[in-house]
């Protein structure tokens, strides 16, 4: 069972928390990539146990994924058609 409060926080703090974690990647982006490249130097599995993860969690979440993604498209269709 979710706490109410934290739910409540998280959803009223939603779109700082995304700009925040935006800006701090645009400013740490190259870090980000080579900490990756070498990780995956060290590990060379490491690309084939993601790709595994990420499929896998695709295959599970599939309707709520594409759900998310044709919302996302209407409402840029939308909004297209608005300034038009």
């Amino acid at each position: 069972m979710r706490d109410e409060k934290k739910h409540e926080y998280y959803l009223k703090n939603q779109e700082a928390r995304k700009a925040y974690q935006r800006k701090y990647y645009a400013a740490n982006k190259a870090k980000i990539l080579k900490q990756r490249a070498l990780e995956i130097l060290a590990d060379p599995e490491l690309a084939d146990k993601k790709r595994a993860y990420n499929r896998a969690y695709y295959l599970r979440n599939r309707a709520r994924l594409k759900a998310l993604r044709q919302k996302k498209a209407r409402q840029k269709k939308d909004s297209n058609n608005i300034s038009e």
